[in-house]
């Protein structure tokens, strides 16, 4: 399949499926905003499709070659803890004459297992080739027909990029992984709760994370945070749901430095 235009980018699980109906927690993972600079959309063009290597393992595979990240996450003023997100080019005219390629390939086991591998390199300067090079790892794991395991989801993702030519920042990496139990009481069938709803659910979630930015902006010559995230959420129904969580904070590599309780409600129609 090919498509060209606006296109959302191929780099990591999160960026391709951020929308907050799918997500089981308010506040995204600090690596899919300081280190990925999600929600991630470029111009360009690529290909994507699928290949069946047999009736139990599937793959996929998106690659694009877009305008690519610029120079803006090092412009005077710029915190040097929002990472590359002010380095977007937010669909304007390419600042250099060379494009960049960015792609990810997935495996499918059993549609219950899928392990992610991405790769972004491109110039990122007017001139010059000094260039930006990103690697990804994400997986997701649903075990079925497992009765201690089938209601537990398991994700994660690790990230990383390196810039050359470039101090503040000149690599940034970090990881999440979160774990989703779901669950329902069939006392609470008859309730308001579940009365009207074929398939209502809570769910428990954690998330834990960390990222780090190597910079000379910090006179450690790194900054570097960590992230905890409690929460649980009911969904009548699948599109639509009703978060609460509790997120702890440490260290100086966040954009969300304060402790805090978030509530929020999505839906999908």
């Amino acid at each position: 399949n090919l498509r060209a235009g606006v296109l959302l980018i191929p780099f990591g699980k999160f960026n391709l499926d951020h929308f907050d109906p799918r997500r089981d927690l308010t506040r995204p993972p600090a690596v899919a905003t300081v280190v990925i600079p999600t929600t991630w959309g470029d111009l360009g063009f690529g290909s994507f499709g699928l290949l069946p290597i047999s009736d139990n393992v599937k793959a996929t595979y998106d690659i694009q070659v877009i305008n690519g990240l610029t120079n803006q996450f090092a412009s005077p003023g710029t915190p040097p803890n929002t990472g590359l997100q002010n380095g977007k080019n937010n669909l304007n005219t390419d600042n250099n004459g060379n494009k960049a390629l960015v792609g990810r390939g997935t495996f499918k086991f059993f549609d219950q297992y899928e392990i992610g591998f991405s790769g972004y390199r491109g110039a990122y300067k007017p001139s010059g080739n000094d260039m930006i090079t990103g690697m990804a790892l994400d997986g997701e794991f649903r075990p079925r027909n497992v009765s201690v395991l089938e209601n537990f989801v398991l994700r994660g993702e690790w990230a990383r990029f390196d810039i050359e030519g470039s101090t503040a920042p000149s690599r940034l990496w970090g990881y999440y992984a979160q774990l989703t139990y779901r669950f329902w009481f069939s006392a609470l069938n008859s309730t308001v709760l579940g009365r009207q709803f074929n398939n209502p659910t809570f769910a428990l979630v954690g998330l834990i994370g960390h990222t780090q930015t190597n910079t000379t902006a910090s006179p450690t010559g790194s900054l570097s945070g960590d992230q905890y995230i409690v929460g649980f959420n009911y969904r009548p129904v699948e599109d639509y749901v009703i978060k609460a969580e509790y997120q702890f904070n440490h260290g100086q590599n966040q954009q969300n430095p304060s402790d805090g309780f978030l509530t929020s409600v999505a839906w999908i129609f």
